[in-house]
């Protein structure tokens, strides 16, 4: 019997309505075969909320978001993705109902047509420490959403991302399942299928907090905000980590969950089932073990899907690996 393996080889593009044929190989010492398919991906539209810690402690953090921006911009911009983002404050939910002046978004709604984005939303999100440090976040979000000079922002059919930028905790007046709950019901989420995710750059540790200088009140873990990421399939990052790998980072979670449509890859021969194994960039990507994020191989169309915050990024070079039955 031969042991005859298989290796896919393939460039995946992934941005809204682009396409790509594919073209791989199969080959042994006595015979080579070809197979090419078509791969489509679609994206969603995604609206993005930033809720910066306006406190008297946050103007070094300000300032790294606003030097260190590109590093999440560029994915929205260089792939053409359909973008809103606007930003508040952590002390939004201080205006009086859901119309006054501290729960406008700072800045208004920018978008991919709007004139030096990056500069217009670099100068906007140092929003100064002039603050309360009581910091509502979670609350905020609801003040800036319901305020009615503030419509527009999260669309039917975009996926919204909300991320907090704080070096405390959130003091809430409601639990998280309460905003939790309101995220789910204003995005039309159900059960099954989340159209939000909350991200977070905050204190994770205590080591953190000792290397901004506080040991004491003055820096808290964001369990709230953090433990709300996690319960949206977000991404945690430290605010004592590089600004740009945790932006970056951020980004490339929010950009694969936008991914609603993507061609199935469909193998040539049937796999023993234990060999198959799928390279993103060269790097060995999970197989998805109880609606964890990786791959699925479905036996009954001899096809390989992602899960959702699973598909490549744009550009990445994808492959599979896998010895055929009966060979």
């Amino acid at each position: 019997m031969k042991n005859l393996v298989i290796i896919l080889a393939g460039l995946m593009l992934v941005a809204c309505g682009q396409s790509q044929e594919a073209s791989f190989s199969l080959g042994s010492t006595e015979e080579k075969l070809s197979q090419s398919f078509e791969i489509i991906t679609e994206s969603q539209k995604v609206d993005v909320l930033w809720v910066i810690d306006n406190s008297g402690s946050m103007k070094s953090s300000q300032e790294a978001l606003a030097a260190n921006f590109e590093s999440f911009s560029n994915k929205f911009v260089d792939k053409d993705y359909d973008f809103q983002m606007a930003i508040t404050t952590t002390d939004a939910y201080k205006a009086s109902g859901f119309s006054g002046a501290n729960s406008r978004f700072v800045g208004g709604i920018m978008d991919k047509n709007t004139v030096n984005f990056v500069e217009k939303f670099t100068d906007n999100v140092q929003v100064g420490t002039n603050g309360s440090a009581d910091e509502r976040g979670q609350q905020s979000v609801e003040a800036a959403l319901e305020n009615g000079l503030n419509s527009g922002l999260v669309r039917d059919g975009a996926r919204l991302a909300v991320i907090f930028v704080s070096d405390e905790d959130d003091t809430s007046s409601e639990n998280n399942d309460y905003y939790f709950d309101y995220l789910k019901e204003k995005t039309n989420s159900t059960d099954d299928k989340l159209n939000f995710s909350v991200s977070t750059i905050s204190v994770t540790d205590q080591a953190c907090k000792l290397k901004l200088g506080s040991s004491t009140s003055v820096h808290k873990i964001g369990k709230r905000y953090n433990d709300l990421a996690l319960a949206s399939n977000g991404t945690v990052t430290s605010l004592c980590d590089d600004f740009s790998d945790s932006l970056s980072e951020i980004s490339d979670k929010i950009t694969r969950s936008v991914i609603t449509k993507i061609s199935n890859i469909s193998l040539n021969k049937t796999p023993i089932r234990e060999t198959l194994k799928v390279f993103i960039n060269n790097t060995e990507m999970p197989e998805s073990v109880d609606g964890s994020e990786g791959w699925i191989y479905d036996a009954k169309s001899n096809q390989i899907t992602f899960t959702e915050g699973s598909v490549p990024e744009a550009d990445a070079q994808f492959r599979v690996a896998y010895t055929p039955n009966g060979l």
